[in-house]
């Protein structure tokens, strides 16, 4: 009686080039998903989600425009970058936004905020030419979860082409 092992090197060589094709094609996927997220969430920020025509601005925002001007760079769409993280076993992709200025904004933006007003944001305010009234105590930022929407949009989208990839390895 006696023990053997059967070595089939030439499948094993397949099976090990069948991994270096998925993990290629996965690194792809991941980078093309983060393109795709990238320019959903272009979209959703120029357009706020109501197609060719973006919102007008509001008369308080166009009355700062008209006192301090554009601002320059600092909307969130300027900000937004992708990034891709490799290692042996995994690739990572995705779209943010690193800090700064423009990463507060676009937190209070998904999330919204509460701004407690002071006496001295109503004097800078009212320098700005927009007026508090009295009883005013709080400024409520609601949500606009541009990057829900965007996300959602782009998983959808990318879930469908990964169903149309073909499985190389069985």
């Amino acid at each position: 009686m006696s023990l053997s092992f059967k070595s089939d090197l030439g499948h094993l060589k397949a099976k090990l080039a069948a991994l270096q094709t998925i993990s290629r094609q996965g690194s792809q996927w991941a980078g093309g998903s983060a393109k795709e997220l990238d320019t959903a969430l272009r979209d959703n920020l120029a357009t706020q989600r109501r197609g060719k025509n973006p919102p007008t601005l509001s008369s308080a925002t166009l009355k700062t425009y008209g006192v301090d001007g554009q601002p320059h760079g600092s909307a969130i769409r300027d900000h937004l970058e992708t990034f891709h993280q490799h290692s042996a076993s995994q690739s990572t992709s995705g779209v943010g936004i690193p800090q700064g200025k423009p990463a507060i904004a676009a937190k209070v933006q998904t999330f919204g905020a509460t701004i407690r007003v002071t006496d001295k944001m109503r004097g800078y305010l009212a320098a700005k030419g927009i007026f508090l009234k009295p009883s005013t105590k709080a400024i409520r930022i609601p949500a606009r979860g541009f990057w829900t929407r965007s996300w959602r949009t782009a998983k959808q989208s990318r879930l469908r082409s990964l169903k149309k990839t073909p499985q190389t390895l069985n």
